[in-house]
This record gives structure tokens, C-alpha cells and sequence, in this order.
């Protein structure tokens, strides 16, 4: 695979994983606020997605600031700047999942199916004890928690995190190979050596010793 080809499978991993981390923010929001969850733990989980959303999109965005030309006027993404995106969504996606989980709680098992909302029996207690925050009705609450089950939850969203934490390869293969083979170390050596010249620094090491 060519480094062209490389960047552009990239970039297209991680506009459809943008998407994703999009929707999941969303649902985790909407899940805390109908159950009335406003702890700081929560506010922090959500913050945490919200930084996933964020770093994403600046990757895109920034892949596409610095794209190149090649023959015959095909336009490719900046590569180098993507590449990290291929270690951290293999870790960011598996805990998009568990934050969803961990806000559902117990809400994930206890939501009624559509059969039990029709039950003419069931229905007005579901309507009593199930019924969200802020006088939202217990059918959207069910919508929303059972779309949580099945992004996280259901053998569907398993098997959807299971190819995300593998779809471009392990996320410890990717770091290895940022570190080993992609990365330019260039500026990082350059202010390293510089620090070491500093007159005051010979100094303050001679005196160390």
C-alpha cells in the first residue's frame, strides 16, 4: 500500500469514526439527562467523548488543510497527520461503549421492550416508575436507552467495537510503528540538543556531579 493510498484509507476511517463518536456523544447526553444524571463523574465521562469528537474532527480538518497534489491533479490528505488517529480510535471507540454503559447502568436492562409498552397491563406502571426526568415519557426514555443497548450492549454493538479496536490493525502495533517507522523526530531532537547546549544547563549538570 502506497503512503497516498494510506492516507486517504485514513481519512476515511476516521470521517465515518467522527460520525460515530458524533451519534454516541449525542446518546450519552440525551441518556443522562433523562435520567436526571447531572454528577460530576457523568459531566467528566461526557467530557471525555467530547474530547474524542473534537480531536477527531481536528485531524480531518487538519489532514485537508495540508493535503497535496499528486499526478493528474488527485488531491490526497496529509498522512503524517492522521496517523496517530489509526493507535487512539482502537482505544477511543471500546470506551465510548463502556461510558455508555456505565451511565445506562441498570436503566440498559430494565428498559421495556415495544411489547410490553403495548401491554395494556403493563403500561400504566411502566408510565408510573419508568418515565424520564424533567417529565419526559416513558417511551422516549425506552427509545433512547434501548438504542443505547443496542450500540453497546447487543451482540450488534459487540461486534461493532471488536472491529473497531482491529479494523486498521492493533492499537499497540500502530504506536509501535508511529514510534519506530512514521514519525519525524526531527523538531523533538532539535529542542533536545538545544537544552543540552545551554550554557547554564553544562553548568548546573557539572555542579550536579
Amino acid at each position: 500500500m502506497t503512503a497516498t493510498t494510506a492516507s486517504w484509507l485514513t481519512q476515511s476511517t476516521g470521517i465515518r469514526a467522527l460520525t460515530k463518536l458524533e451519534f454516541a456523544y449525542g446518546l450519552a447526553s440525551r441518556m443522562a439527562e433523562l435520567i436526571g444524571d447531572h454528577s460530576p463523574a457523568t459531566a467528566e465521562m461526557l467530557g471525555e467523548m467530547a474530547c474524542y469528537v473534537r480531536m477527531t474532527a481536528n485531524a480531518i480538518e487538519l489532514s485537508l488543510e495540508q493535503a497535496s497534489e499528486h499526478a493528474d491533479g488527485v488531491w490526497f490528505p496529509n498522512g503524517a497527520v492522521l496517523e496517530p488517529m489509526r493507535a487512539m480510535l482502537a482505544i477511543w471507540m471500546p470506551r465510548v461503549a463502556e461510558i455508555i454503559t456505565l451511565i445506562g447502568s441498570h436503566n440498559l436492562l430494565t428498559t421495556p421492550s415495544r411489547v410490553q409498552l403495548n401491554d395494556p397491563k403493563l403500561r400504566p406502571l411502566i408510565d408510573e416508575v419508568l418515565s424520564g426526568a424533567d417529565g419526559a415519557a416513558a417511551e422516549q426514555r425506552a427509545a433512547v436507552f434501548r438504542l443505547a443497548w443496542d450500540f453497546a450492549g447487543s451482540s450488534l454493538g459487540g461486534h461493532g467495537f471488536l472491529y473497531e479496536r482491529f479494523y486498521l490493525t492493533s492499537a499497540a502495533r500502530n504506536k509501535q510503528m508511529l514510534h519506530t517507522r512514521f514519525f519525524d523526530r526531527s523538531r523533538s531532537q532539535t529542542l533536545l540538543q538545544d537544552m543540552l547546549s545551554r550554557t547554564w544547563y553544562q553548568a548546573l549538570s557539572r555542579a550536579a556531579t
